[in-house]
């Protein structure tokens, strides 16, 4: 991937000179405190693999001093991983018997 700072700087430096649309996919959740929240959209997977898509705008408490980025990580946009405990002995006994090489 691309280093945080060189994403940051790539992308204001072309700010300026983009004239339509611009569209990017990352993980890098720096940008959230660089761009407008009504550029920023989020997409989010359930349980059972639906997916919705919601601007930032869209959430309350979004505007003023509250940083987007904290917001996101704390899970209050979506879009974050969901974070169970993984049973390696599940995992383990399934490559077996598959035959997958461990």
């Amino acid at each position: 991937g691309i280093h945080d700072l060189l994403l940051k700087n790539v992308l204001s430096s072309m700010l300026d000179d983009i004239t339509g649309q611009l569209i990017i996919t990352t993980h890098n959740t720096y940008l959230l405190e660089s761009v407008n929240v009504k550029s920023v959209y989020v997409i989010t997977v359930d349980y059972m693999g639906n997916k919705t898509v919601k601007c930032l705008d869209e959430y309350p408490r979004i505007q003023g001093s509250n940083n987007p980025r904290i917001m996101y990580l704390k899970g209050l946009f979506g879009g974050v991983p969901i974070v169970d405990s993984l049973d390696y002995d599940l995992i383990i006994s399934e490559f077996k018997r598959k035959g997958a090489m461990l």
